[in-house]
């Protein structure tokens, strides 16, 4: 028997903006390019194209190492997690990591990811000096598709924006264990935009990404 799955999106915006600033059009990567498969570590794969740089990130892909059913994409077939594949004795190994790290070859004005967990998640930006800029944590303790009690939906959209273009880097933590969310969608802003009515701004904030639409890892 089919059983469907609502999927909604849960939002939490970090706003730092003053009241004439608000955001251009984001730009989008969603892990579903090619050279990026099942176990392959991120890293300095949209350095070139993006200026972006992941530390501890490897992709995860339905229908193979990804726990879909439980922590599913946000879109496409692919999301990362904390950790890496390492080689052992007996094959691949995987070792668990508490956190993903993103740094931006040039400062950008916002950040926001989706994220589907099975431990509170925080995101907190930095500027070029390794000082916080500003921090947003995840609604719920775990969102993932069977927890009981259920608290929010998978995919939470969790977002930091600035005025000032001064992001230069991000931090993504969960559970100490490691591998506690999976992220799609990463999302940024290279540039504001005015905004003509300051009254509109918490409004415009929240609807920056629009209405959409376990452990992780398959065992066996």
């Amino acid at each position: 028997m089919l059983k469907t799955i609502h999927r909604a999106l849960v939002l939490f915006v970090a706003v730092f903006l003053t009241p004439s600033v608000l955001l251009a059009g984001p730009i989008v990567i969603n892990f579903e390019d090619n050279g990026l498969t099942d176990g392959v570590a991120v890293s300095d794969f949209y350095s070139f194209s993006h200026g972006l740089t992941f530390d501890n990130a490897t992709v995860l892909t339905a229908g193979f190492s990804l726990n879909e059913e439980n922590y599913p994409p946000h879109s496409g077939d692919n999301v990362v997690t904390s950790g890496v594949f390492v080689d052992g004795e007996d094959g691949k190994l995987w070792i668990a990591g508490d956190f993903i790290g993103i740094a931006f070859a040039t400062p950008v004005f916002g950040f926001a990811g989706y994220f589907t967990y099975s431990a509170k998640v925080t995101v907190t930006a930095f500027d070029s000096s390794d000082n916080p800029l500003g921090s947003v944590t995840s609604q719920c303790s775990e969102n993932w598709v069977g927890v009981v009690p259920k608290c929010g939906w998978p995919n939470e959209g969790l977002a930091l924006l600035v005025d000032s273009g001064g992001i230069s880097s991000v931090m993504i933590v969960g559970s100490e264990e490691g591998s506690s969310f999976a992220l799609d969608d990463v999302t940024y802003w290279d540039e504001p935009v005015p905004v003509p009515e300051p009254g509109t701004l918490s409004l415009l904030a929240l609807g920056v990404f629009g209405a959409c639409r376990r452990r992780f890892v398959r065992r066996g």
